[in-house]
């Protein structure tokens, strides 16, 4: 296959059902079940959780292209790559049929500004 996905979540029952369906797609579907995600942590949590976090952040932000719900998490990180490059989308908006990448952000974030520049 020539594509991955990679989805990182914070919701264990979707990580659960992405990976029920992963070998029938086009692309290769990468899910780590056994990592329990910290984006909407409400209490401390030790040095490697913290570097999991850390690291699906960068994640994120080096992902060629990103596909976000109106998570914090995901905007963070995707607005250090993603949506500069104009390929991020919310998912929400796929699914109403609007394609327009970054664009869909407007009032979500300040990042057509940056594009307008």
């Amino acid at each position: 296959k020539k594509c991955q996905l990679v989805l990182l979540s914070d919701n264990q029952a979707a990580k659960h059902e992405a990976s029920l369906h992963a070998k029938s797609g086009p692309c290769t579907l990468v899910v780590d079940e056994h990592s329990v995600a910290r984006h909407s942590a409400t209490h401390a949590f030790d040095e490697s959780q913290a570097l999991g976090t850390l690291g699906e952040l960068l994640t994120i932000a080096n992902a060629d292209a990103a596909l976000l719900t109106g998570s914090g998490f995901g905007l963070a990180g995707a607005s250090m790559g993603p949506i500069l490059s104009g390929k991020a989308f919310k998912i929400e908006n796929l699914m109403e049929g609007q394609s327009n990448p970054t664009n869909d952000m407007v009032g979500f974030c300040q990042q057509a500004r940056l594009q307008s520049m």
